[in-house]
Protein backbone atom coordinates (compact mmCIF):
# COMPACT_ATOMS: atom_id res chain seq x y z
CA UNK A 1 0.00 0.00 0.00
CA UNK A 2 3.36 2.22 -0.38
CA UNK A 3 2.10 5.71 -1.90
CA UNK A 4 -1.48 4.82 -2.09
CA UNK A 5 -3.07 8.07 -1.92
CA UNK A 6 0.17 10.02 -2.04
CA UNK A 7 -0.01 13.75 -3.71
CA UNK A 8 -4.25 13.17 -3.63
CA UNK A 9 -3.59 16.85 -3.19
CA UNK A 10 -7.85 17.48 -3.17
CA UNK A 11 -9.06 14.51 -1.75
CA UNK A 12 -11.28 15.53 1.44
CA UNK A 13 -12.74 12.53 2.38
CA UNK A 14 -11.72 8.79 2.78
CA UNK A 15 -13.36 5.30 4.10
CA UNK A 16 -11.00 3.05 4.30
CA UNK A 17 -12.83 1.02 6.93
CA UNK A 18 -13.38 -2.22 5.17
CA UNK A 19 -10.02 -2.65 4.29
CA UNK A 20 -8.42 -6.13 4.78
CA UNK A 21 -4.87 -5.26 5.21
CA UNK A 22 -3.82 -8.16 7.20
CA UNK A 23 -0.71 -9.32 4.34
CA UNK A 24 -0.03 -6.00 4.06
CA UNK A 25 4.03 -4.93 5.03
CA UNK A 26 4.53 -1.24 3.41
CA UNK A 27 2.45 1.58 3.89
CA UNK A 28 5.28 3.93 3.29
CA UNK A 29 3.51 7.50 2.25
CA UNK A 30 0.47 5.92 1.79
CA UNK A 31 -1.72 9.02 2.48
CA UNK A 32 1.71 11.64 1.80
CA UNK A 33 0.62 15.29 0.76
CA UNK A 34 -3.13 14.65 0.81
CA UNK A 35 -3.38 18.31 1.70
CA UNK A 36 -7.15 18.76 1.89
CA UNK A 37 -8.17 15.67 3.87
CA UNK A 38 -9.37 16.71 7.73
CA UNK A 39 -10.59 13.10 9.21
CA UNK A 40 -8.77 9.42 8.69
CA UNK A 41 -9.92 6.55 10.59
CA UNK A 42 -7.98 3.24 10.47
CA UNK A 43 -8.15 2.10 13.84
CA UNK A 44 -9.85 -1.48 12.65
CA UNK A 45 -6.41 -1.84 10.45
CA UNK A 46 -5.00 -5.37 11.22
CA UNK A 47 -1.21 -4.02 10.68
CA UNK A 48 0.41 -6.60 12.42
CA UNK A 49 2.69 -7.32 9.39
CA UNK A 50 3.49 -3.47 8.85
CA UNK A 51 7.63 -3.08 8.63
CA UNK A 52 7.36 0.39 7.61
CA UNK A 53 5.08 3.52 8.08
CA UNK A 54 7.44 5.94 7.09
CA UNK A 55 6.10 9.37 6.11
CA UNK A 56 2.51 7.45 6.02
CA UNK A 57 0.39 11.15 7.06
CA UNK A 58 3.69 13.25 5.93
CA UNK A 59 2.46 16.73 4.48
CA UNK A 60 -1.36 15.43 5.74
CA UNK A 61 -1.75 20.01 6.46
CA UNK A 62 -5.20 19.90 7.16
CA UNK A 63 -5.40 16.61 8.92
CA UNK A 64 -7.22 17.37 12.42
CA UNK A 65 -8.47 14.02 13.40
CA UNK A 66 -6.37 10.69 13.07
CA UNK A 67 -7.79 7.89 14.63
CA UNK A 68 -5.41 5.29 14.75
CA UNK A 69 -4.62 4.64 18.89
CA UNK A 70 -5.68 0.32 18.46
CA UNK A 71 -3.37 -0.57 15.65
CA UNK A 72 -0.67 -2.84 15.98
CA UNK A 73 2.52 -1.89 15.02
CA UNK A 74 5.26 -4.43 16.84
CA UNK A 75 6.90 -5.30 13.33
CA UNK A 76 7.34 -1.34 12.54
CA UNK A 77 10.80 -0.42 12.28
CA UNK A 78 10.91 2.94 10.04
CA UNK A 79 8.37 5.59 11.33
CA UNK A 80 10.35 8.55 10.12
CA UNK A 81 8.32 11.44 9.22
CA UNK A 82 5.00 9.99 10.08
CA UNK A 83 3.39 12.71 11.18
CA UNK A 84 5.14 15.52 9.40
CA UNK A 85 3.67 18.84 8.48
CA UNK A 86 0.22 17.37 9.93
CA UNK A 87 0.06 21.14 10.92
CA UNK A 88 -3.86 20.97 12.38
CA UNK A 89 -2.82 17.68 14.51
CA UNK A 90 -2.54 19.70 18.03
CA UNK A 91 -3.78 16.71 19.68
CA UNK A 92 -2.73 12.76 19.70
CA UNK A 93 -2.97 9.79 21.24
CA UNK A 94 -0.12 7.34 20.33
CA UNK A 95 -0.13 5.83 23.78
CA UNK A 96 -0.78 2.69 22.75
CA UNK A 97 2.11 2.68 19.90
CA UNK A 98 4.56 -0.06 20.12
CA UNK A 99 7.96 1.19 18.72
CA UNK A 100 10.20 -1.66 19.89
CA UNK A 101 11.66 -2.97 16.88
CA UNK A 102 11.33 1.00 15.48
CA UNK A 103 14.70 1.54 14.17
CA UNK A 104 14.39 5.54 13.11
CA UNK A 105 12.39 7.60 14.25
CA UNK A 106 13.59 10.56 12.50
CA UNK A 107 11.36 14.05 11.50
CA UNK A 108 8.20 11.92 13.27
CA UNK A 109 6.58 15.32 14.50
CA UNK A 110 8.60 17.80 12.63
CA UNK A 111 6.10 20.99 11.91
CA UNK A 112 3.70 19.27 13.79
CA UNK A 113 1.51 21.63 16.15
CA UNK A 114 0.71 19.36 18.50
CA UNK A 115 0.56 21.14 21.68
CA UNK A 116 0.00 18.14 23.97
CA UNK A 117 1.55 14.82 23.34
CA UNK A 118 2.95 11.94 25.27
CA UNK A 119 6.31 10.16 24.23
CA UNK A 120 7.09 8.43 27.90
CA UNK A 121 5.64 5.01 26.70
CA UNK A 122 8.22 4.79 23.74
CA UNK A 123 10.45 1.91 23.45
CA UNK A 124 14.09 3.27 21.88
CA UNK A 125 16.04 0.66 22.77
CA UNK A 126 16.54 -0.06 18.95
CA UNK A 127 16.42 3.49 17.59
CA UNK A 128 19.71 4.95 15.34
CA UNK A 129 18.03 8.55 14.54
CA UNK A 130 15.89 10.62 16.45
CA UNK A 131 16.66 13.47 13.91
CA UNK A 132 14.26 16.60 13.55
CA UNK A 133 11.61 14.26 15.91
CA UNK A 134 10.03 17.56 17.60
CA UNK A 135 11.92 20.12 15.58
CA UNK A 136 9.50 22.91 14.53
CA UNK A 137 6.94 21.91 17.29
CA UNK A 138 5.93 25.59 18.03
CA UNK A 139 2.59 24.20 20.47
CA UNK A 140 4.20 22.11 22.46
CA UNK A 141 5.65 23.39 26.13
CA UNK A 142 6.80 20.24 27.81
CA UNK A 143 8.34 16.85 27.19
CA UNK A 144 9.46 14.16 29.30
CA UNK A 145 11.92 11.81 27.35
CA UNK A 146 13.85 10.56 30.24
CA UNK A 147 13.40 7.25 30.29
CA UNK A 148 14.03 6.63 26.36
CA UNK A 149 17.20 4.19 25.98
CA UNK A 150 19.20 6.58 23.30
CA UNK A 151 21.80 3.87 23.36
CA UNK A 152 21.97 2.87 20.28
CA UNK A 153 20.88 6.31 18.90
CA UNK A 154 24.00 7.96 16.79
CA UNK A 155 22.02 10.92 15.32
CA UNK A 156 20.49 13.52 17.12
CA UNK A 157 20.54 16.19 15.02
CA UNK A 158 18.55 19.57 15.18
CA UNK A 159 16.21 17.17 17.21
CA UNK A 160 14.90 20.27 19.21
CA UNK A 161 14.89 22.90 17.46
CA UNK A 162 12.45 25.91 16.97
CA UNK A 163 10.42 24.01 20.11
CA UNK A 164 10.53 27.74 21.25
CA UNK A 165 7.84 26.76 24.62
CA UNK A 166 9.92 24.37 25.69
CA UNK A 167 11.89 25.98 29.09
CA UNK A 168 13.52 22.28 30.80
CA UNK A 169 15.07 18.98 29.32
CA UNK A 170 16.28 16.60 31.47
CA UNK A 171 19.40 14.64 29.51
CA UNK A 172 20.70 12.92 32.88
CA UNK A 173 19.85 9.97 31.77
CA UNK A 174 21.24 9.91 28.35
CA UNK A 175 23.39 7.76 26.87
CA UNK A 176 25.22 9.56 24.32
CA UNK A 177 28.26 6.68 23.64
CA UNK A 178 27.09 5.96 19.70
CA UNK A 179 26.08 9.18 18.85
CA UNK A 180 28.29 10.39 15.66
CA UNK A 181 26.36 13.64 14.93
CA UNK A 182 24.42 15.64 17.17
CA UNK A 183 24.46 19.39 15.06
CA UNK A 184 22.07 21.52 16.30
CA UNK A 185 20.20 19.50 18.85
CA UNK A 186 19.52 22.31 20.91
CA UNK A 187 19.70 24.87 18.15
CA UNK A 188 17.95 27.97 20.50
CA UNK A 189 18.72 30.27 23.11
CA UNK A 190 15.80 29.72 25.52
CA UNK A 191 15.95 26.35 26.70
CA UNK A 192 17.30 26.54 30.70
Amino acid sequence: MAGMFQDCNNLQVINVLNFDISQVTNMEKMFQNCQSINTVDISNFNTEKVENMAKMFDGCRQLYSLKFSHIKTNNVRNMSALFRSCNYLTSLDISKLETNLVEDMSYMFCDCYVNNISLTNFKTHNVKDMSYILQNCVGLASIDLSNWDKSKVTKMIQMFTNTLLIKELDFSKFNTSQLTDMYGCLNQQDIL
